[in-house]
């Protein structure tokens, strides 16, 4: 077995010293500041971050300028919660403190283990992770190397990140991980390339979180508030959906008309619906149906339609003509 997990703590060792004067709302040393910014975990993220809307140098170092002043929120939890409640930076950074000294790599076994219990082929390659302590965006991910922030995620009251919940990111992201080892699947151009990235990240989220979610009900994601609100928008989420597959057949895609469905889906619609979908598939055909969607999106949609009809569940069918439409996007490898 080819696993070798290597940590890097970087970032948060190098943000340890930060949040006092975070907390106290003054000016952050630049050396501080300048050795944060340079570990090889903030590096990493920085050089990556253009998936989460091109975040630089320049808007890292603001990002802390506008905690030293709390003139504007920073979207960041971590430096938020420190300006909301005075008192917190002693006590967050003996939680960072004891998340250092967590086994991550008996814990990474666990998350290789759980994700290949769900994977077509074996997943045992070497894996990087950077955990990060104030960032912007819960992960990023690449093809042997993840960032994951540990004081980002669904609820904003509980910070740093428990020990469970962070098995679960990390399992999730491995899964990631062996699901484009074994993709195979290429994606159109044009009108076409949306209509996959819309049903391939309804079956990637969905079964990444569904699979890695079971058995974590402390720290359970699929139970956060976030999600359960997104839940009662589920038939909202899937009539837009036909809209937009609808729009992209008929080659009339109006941007401006769906970017607000487009923006709720990708935010949270697509974990959400996607891990409804992978769940009523597991309840009501078994899990040997739900793998075996696990390489084709049509069948994945067909067979959650049929589950629904099967199960009689109280949940929205997706309309026939996304199901039409994928039979020409995805090709099978």
């Amino acid at each position: 077995m080819n696993r070798k997990v290597t940590v890097d703590w970087s970032a948060v060792k190098s943000m340890l010293p930060v949040l006092p004067y975070v907390e106290r709302r003054e000016p952050v040393p630049v050396e501080l500041v300048d050795q944060l910014i340079a570990s090889p975990g903030i590096q990493f993220w920085l050089e990556h971050a253009s998936r989460h809307g091109g975040f630089t140098e320049e808007r890292y170092r603001n990002l802390l300028k506008r905690a030293e002043t709390a003139e504007v929120p920073t979207r960041n939890r971590l430096l938020d919660i420190l300006l909301r409640n005075a008192g917190r930076a002693e006590e967050i950074k003996r939680i960072l403190a004891a998340i250092l000294e967590l086994d991550f790599e008996k814990l990474c076994d666990r998350a290789f283990d759980n994700a290949n219990q769900f994977l077509t082929q074996p997943f045992n390659e070497p894996v990087c992770v950077y955990l990060m302590a104030a960032t912007r965006g819960s992960a990023i991910v690449l093809e042997n190397a993840m960032a994951i922030d540990i004081a980002d995620f669904p609820d904003p009251e509980v910070t740093p990140i428990p020990r469970d919940m962070l098995f679960s990111t990390i399992a999730h992201e491995i899964f990631h991980m062996g699901r484009a080892q074994s993709w195979g699947a290429v994606q159109p151009d044009g009108l076409l390339g949306l209509a996959y990235q819309l049903s391939g990240a309804l079956l990637e989220e969905g079964l990444a979180t569904y699979l890695t979610s079971e058995g974590y009900a402390r720290n359970n994601p699929l139970t956060g508030k976030e999600y359960i609100e997104t839940l009662q928008r589920l038939p909202e989420i899937a009539a837009w959906l036909g809209e937009a597959f609808e729009l992209i057949e008929s080659g009339t895609w109006d941007e401006q008309k769906m970017q607000p469905g487009l923006s709720l889906f990708f935010n949270t619609g697509m974990y959400a619906l996607g891990t409804e979908m992978c769940k009523a598939i597991d309840r009501v055909l078994g899990r040997d149906a739900l793998v075996a969607c696990m390489r084709d999106s049509v069948l994945f949609f067909t067979t959650y339609n049929q589950a629904v009809e099967a199960g009689r569940l109280d949940l929205p069918k997706l309309p026939e003509n996304v199901v039409r439409l994928l039979e020409q996007v995805w090709i099978k490898p």
